[in-house]
């Protein structure tokens, strides 16, 4: 993101004059420890605090509601916000390096540090259909599995339909929280959960919910998962 674009950015959603101290709650610690054992799950050796991400999220989420500011928010936008927080902190963060293509509903960035974590967000705020929006869940999944690194989490920024079809097809609401959720690709595509021109077929996901957020008024919803491939996966126990 360009220097001008962070300007205006900043004039747009007035981080400076906000009522609430968002920049003071997203603290993120990176720590630099070896795992105990040589394969770990994502969850498990996350070197950031997620639900302090979250919950710095829906404070700014809801400050903007309450501001009728949310109009102007795009997957851009999230990611600035969690950007700042490790970009500005005296961690062991060498590295915040924007990647991939930007639009508005999606957005990504990869953290290096004690390990190099791609953050990809991907705003569903505005989908009224659930048959889209549980498509456009499927196209963020797919493109956060992609990316080269040691641990991948998507951040979903969800209205009221892509809410439905995270609680209807993805494992990771009635789970306990960090117990992974195995998400089949390639059958969730043909139940219906992609569109023209997007791939059919991929690998087979493993799906951890690291936090989540209701917003004051319920309007949106925050949930952050960890991505991986199920062939980079070990169960407790070293069980397949």
């Amino acid at each position: 993101m360009a220097n001008g674009e962070i300007e205006q950015l900043r004039s747009i959603i007035d981080l400076d004059h906000m009522s609430v101290d968002w920049r003071s709650e997203l603290v993120v610690d990176v720590v630099d420890a070896a795992p105990a054992r040589a394969q770990v799950s994502a969850a498990e050796s996350s070197v950031i605090d997620w639900q302090r991400v979250v919950d710095g999220l829906g404070r700014f989420d809801d400050t903007e509601f309450a501001a009728d500011r949310s109009h102007l928010l795009t997957a851009d936008t999230y990611r600035y916000v969690i950007a700042t927080a490790p970009g500005g902190t005296a961690t062991a963060a060498r590295q915040l390096e924007l990647t991939g293509g930007v639009d508005s509903g999606y957005a990504a960035m990869t953290l290096h540090g004690g390990r190099r974590v791609a953050i990809a967000v991907a705003d569903l705020r505005s989908e009224t259909s659930r048959m889209a929006a549980a498509a456009k869940i499927m196209e963020a999944l797919y493109r956060t599995s992609r990316f080269d690194a040691e641990e991948r989490v998507l951040i979903l920024i969800a209205g009221l339909a892509a809410r439905s079809q995270i609680e209807t097809h993805l494992g990771v609401f009635s789970a306990a929280c960090r117990m992974p959720f195995v998400l089949q690709f390639d059958r969730a595509a043909l139940a219906g959960l992609a569109f023209d021109g997007f791939p059919h077929f991929g690998p087979d996901l493993t799906l951890t919910r690291l936090a989540r957020r209701d917003s004051v008024a319920h309007h949106h919803h925050i949930l952050a998962l960890s991505v991986g491939l199920r062939e980079d996966f070990t169960a407790p126990g070293g069980a397949p």
